[in-house]
């Protein structure tokens, strides 16, 4: 890892910052050279065309099966996002146990974390992942999900 850190605002708020003379904004990795670089050479690295069209396709294909293969489930509400940033949310009677067992399960069963909470699960794999592990996260994903779905203590 290369740390980084950064500011973004709007001109607007810069300005009222201003009014009482230099912005007091510091951070420990401020002019880390390194840590420039390498988000300079992931940037280029991702905006790729042929890894963007990847992730655009992936990420389509991810909500797609998702959706269909859970659509009759009581529990899923919705899957929606773009590229590798998306979420299936979902509606219980305890959403936060829901999702504790959801993240449990995966993990003890299946060795994959996962970002589940409230009423939803959000799904950012890396770049980097392969077909055969997509497959393989919606295949565990889609059973221990309908596994879960199926107990009565969190039908709605």
């Amino acid at each position: 890892y290369a740390p980084i850190s950064m500011l973004l605002t709007s001109e607007k708020i810069i300005n009222e910052l201003k009014k009482d003379g230099r912005i007091g904004h510091s951070t420990t990795h401020q002019g880390y050279s390194l840590g420039i670089a390498a988000s300079i050479a992931v940037q280029k690295i991702v905006h790729k065309k042929e890894n963007l069209k990847k992730v655009y396709d992936n990420g389509n294909y991810m909500r797609k099966i998702l959706h269909t293969e859970l659509n009759d489930t009581p529990t899923f509400r919705n899957v929606r996002g773009r590229g590798y940033r998306f979420s299936l949310e979902h509606e219980t009677k305890n959403n936060i146990e829901f999702t504790k067992e959801l993240s449990s399960k995966m993990y003890d069963q299946d060795n994959i974390l996962i970002n589940s909470k409230w009423h939803r699960t959000c799904i950012t794999p890396a770049i980097i992942i392969t077909k055969d592990q997509i497959d393989f996260f919606l295949e565990r994903f889609i059973h221990t999900f309908k596994k879960i779905s199926k107990k009565n203590k969190y039908a709605k």
